[in-house]
């Protein structure tokens, strides 16, 4: 293609710190595979060398820039950012939590970037004063914040003062491809689980905003009135925090084994091959204290695996109670364990749910829906950056 067709096209840079194991690393590849090809070209520049996600044949490869080695920021960071955005003359660079950014915001219109986009991911986190006052201080740098939930871009407007008009909302979306209903006992096989078992499926890396505690808890009283229940955890310690989440998992093994549930739990460990770990499923349960749009549950339902999910940020919005899935209230142990139990004591309505649950994922929260969706917000962006 020559370059003159190239710039036909909107050129865009996703920039994130690196391409580990998480739902904003996730949503970053499926962004660069779904963006309409014929009016994006789509960079993925990332500050760290680690990246799992993407396989080494994998095309996308071929679009992807690494900046260093490690994911630390620094000046030469700064400096190398800045001329990687000049070089591929990035129309658009949309920057995902927290420090790259800063980064991005510090150099995108030095080097020549028409949009500049922040990301929100999450609702009702901590955070230091000193983060506080950087973002705030760089956000006028910035042209929108674009967040995966409506709760997620009303957190972020009350933490820095932000006009509603500042923020964009795109869900996260799901493929529906990859993640699709599979024979059951295949997928059991393949992981050497009791077929006659009812498994629970946990998808979450180990850190306190997934809150396995009041699982684990709730688990406790499921298991003494369904003994056939096995719990299946897939996640692990988070690649960016390593030493604080290994404390962390160490300590909800701990309360594993304090409920009595060592000896009914698997644990994977980060995998990258989920898809065909859902449907060894009968449910998954995704007890969270706040989230943004969690990847888990669009690829639960995909999957044709009904969820059980806590009533935090929107949540309720992405499955109808009760048809798609259930909704717990979050905090309430027994009222999880409740739903819990409902599901694993009827295969009708697990049966019922989950087909309702694919059907919901691929008509309103599919990857190409979500590309498209996202393709016309950042038009809009650069349409109205044109005509100041």
């Amino acid at each position: 293609m020559s370059d003159e067709t190239d710039r036909e096209k909107t050129i865009v840079a996703l920039i994130i710190h690196s391409l580990c194991f998480g739902g904003a690393e996730r949503q970053v590849v499926e962004m660069a595979r779904n963006l309409d090809s014929s009016r994006f070209d789509v960079y993925i520049i990332t500050f760290s060398d680690f990246t799992p996600l993407l396989a080494e044949n994998d095309p996308l490869r071929s679009k992807l820039k690494i900046i260093q080695s490690s994911a630390k920021v620094g000046p030469f960071v700064l400096w190398r950012l800045f001329r990687l955005l000049k070089a591929i003359r990035v129309d658009i660079a949309h920057a995902f939590p927290f420090d790259t950014e800063i980064a991005t915001r510090l150099v995108a219109r030095l080097a020549g970037v028409k949009v500049v986009a922040g990301s929100e991911r999450n609702d009702n986190y901590q955070i230091n004063r000193w983060r506080w006052l950087i973002h705030r201080m760089t956000l006028p740098l910035a042209d929108a914040i674009i967040a995966n939930s409506y709760s997620g871009a009303a957190y972020h407007s009350n933490l820095y003062g932000q006009k509603d008009d500042f923020y964009a909302v795109v869900r996260n979306g799901v493929d529906t491809n990859r993640f699709n209903v599979k024979p059951r006992n295949t997928c059991r096989s393949a992981l050497r689980l009791d077929t006659s078992a009812i498994v629970i499926g946990v998808f979450a890396s180990f850190k306190p905003q997934k809150n396995h505690g009041d699982l684990f808890r709730a688990m406790k009283i499921v298991v003494s009135e369904n003994p056939k229940v096995r719990l299946l955890l897939a996640g692990d310690s988070l690649f960016e925090k390593t030493n604080r989440t290994k404390a962390y998992k160490s300590s909800l093994l701990r309360l594993l084994a304090d409920c009595g549930l060592s000896d009914k739990t698997m644990i994977l460990g980060n995998r990258t091959d989920v898809e065909l770990i859902y449907p060894a499923c009968d449910l998954t349960v995704l007890p969270s204290l706040h989230e943004g749009t969690p990847n888990v549950v669009l690829e639960s339902m995909s999957c044709g695996i009904p969820v059980v999910l806590t009533d935090v940020s929107d949540n309720s919005m992405l499955i109808e109670d009760k048809e798609e899935g259930l909704v717990a209230r979050s905090g309430n142990v027994s009222d999880l364990a409740e739903k819990i139990l409902f599901l694993c004591n009827s295969a009708d309505a697990r049966h019922r749910m989950g087909t309702s649950a694919r059907k919901a994922a691929v008509d309103r929260l599919s990857n190409e829906k979500m590309g498209q969706n996202l393709g016309n917000v950042y038009l809009d962006l650069l349409n109205s950056t044109s005509a100041r």
